[in-house]
């Protein structure tokens, strides 16, 4: 910038801003730092006037300081005289002397120290990072450190005692708390047991499953750990070094993989496409619902022969597979529903086999009572009419496909 607006003495100097604020500046016989201001003692251009006051913008790679001249332009001070002033420390700053840190200690950078001698503190170690003593020598730039909480963790740089102020124990918690690596865990993350499966404090977790993070800092008198739950229920407690955690595209492999495990060329499955979405393959000529039997099983998809289509291409999630006893439901269902009715539907005339009783041959429906039916016995059984359960019958002809009976005994029926 151009000239500052400077009340002499020279000794101690005021500069007044703008805002009519003056800050105090101080002669010091050292080389400039960035944030002095310098007075030309023999120079005058109509760039830089002689005796007049200019801020240290930065100190260059030769450690020769920068200013803005009275164009406007950035200036190299290289081969020029000036004095340097520093500026006055605020009552606390003076009074305070810096106390003797030790390896281990943790401090918080509450100077810049950036000087055309030295650079100690860098862009690693800002002011208001927490950081740790990891170093000390005996020189004037003692210590090295290493930042805990800031600008950029586990970065190092070298200190001056002036750089540094012995952290509170709130600050120095929070920096043991960045250290914590159980950090790297959240609630809901999945996470792979590595090690000590099936041991207390992990007894039924076994090595190589997948458990998800309930509680990533937990303690327990054995120390600090992370709890994890099975999908089952039951908890256990691992070490971060025990656990790794498993990535989401990972995660949906594994359960591809385990939706295809579940299936078998011949099992019969149910298209269960969720509302308002399509299968990932379209629908083809199926529909929602639609039963059908698995022809085979690929990498990455389930081929069925659906009753409307065969060979479709099925994502796993898109299928549920049907029990034996649902399959059999299904089928029967179907069964009847080739010849219009509902499972049980009986009608007079439809011809009947007791299941388990076959010895009694056929019998044929007479009417039809509520959830029951009167069936008439072939005569050689001797055993006339009876009622039964509709449902303890089995169906083996229907009365529309009798070739017995004339035409008005149909109708009559």
């Amino acid at each position: 910038m151009a000239k500052l607006n400077v009340v002499i003495p020279n000794v101690d100097v005021e500069v007044r801003g703008e805002d009519g604020k003056s800050v105090k500046y101080r002669k010091v016989d050292r080389k400039p730092r960035a944030g002095d201001i310098i007075k030309f003692t023999a120079y005058a251009t109509s760039f830089v006037h002689e005796g007049a006051f200019y801020l240290v913008d930065e100190i260059d790679a030769c450690g020769d300081a920068q200013i803005t001249d009275e164009d406007g332009d950035s200036y190299d001070t290289a081969g020029d005289s000036f004095d340097v002033y520093e500026k006055v420390a605020e009552q606390s700053q003076i009074a305070r002397i810096p106390e003797r840190l030790k390896v281990g200690d943790y401090a918080k950078v509450v100077a810049d120290q950036k000087t055309s001698e030295d650079d100690p503190i860098s862009s690693n170690a800002r002011v208001g990072d927490i950081v740790e003593v990891i170093e000390m020598d005996s020189s004037a730039v003692p210590y090295r450190v290493r930042t805990i909480v800031g600008h950029i963790v586990g970065g190092t740089a070298w200190a001056r005692p002036f750089a540094l102020v012995r952290a509170t124990e709130a600050e120095v918690a929070a920096a043991k708390d960045a250290l914590d690596p159980r950090n790297e865990f959240a609630v809901g993350d999945k996470v792979r047991l590595v090690s000590g499966g099936d041991k207390h404090p992990l007894n039924g977790f076994m090595d190589g499953e997948i458990y998800e993070v309930k509680d990533p800092k937990c303690s327990l008198h054995s120390g600090e750990r992370i709890r994890i739950t099975k999908p089952t229920g039951g908890a256990g407690y691992a070490k971060p070094d025990q656990l790794e955690k498993v990535s989401a595209e990972e995660l949906a492999e594994i359960e591809r993989k385990k939706l295809l495990a579940q299936f078998a060329p011949g099992d019969t499955v149910k298209l269960t496409v969720p509302d308002g979405k399509r299968p990932r393959y379209s629908w083809g000529s199926v529909e929602n619902g639609d039963v059908g039997t698995i022809r085979r099983v690929e990498d990455t998809r389930v081929i069925v022969d659906f009753p409307a289509q065969s060979i479709w291409n099925a994502d796993p999630s898109e299928l549920t597979k049907l029990s034996a006893e649902e399959a059999a439901q299904h089928e029967e269902e179907a069964r009847w529903s080739k010849i219009g009715r509902k499972v049980n539907e009986y009608k007079a005339g439809d011809l009947t086999v007791l299941p388990g009783c076959l010895h009694l041959g056929f019998a044929e429906v007479l009417r039809i009572e509520g959830d029951r039916i009167v069936v008439k016995w072939a005569d050689k059984t001797g055993y006339g009419t009876c009622t039964d359960r509709a449902s303890s019958h089995r169906l083996i002809v229907p009365v529309e496909q009798r070739f017995d009976r004339t035409e008005p005994e149909k109708n009559a029926a």
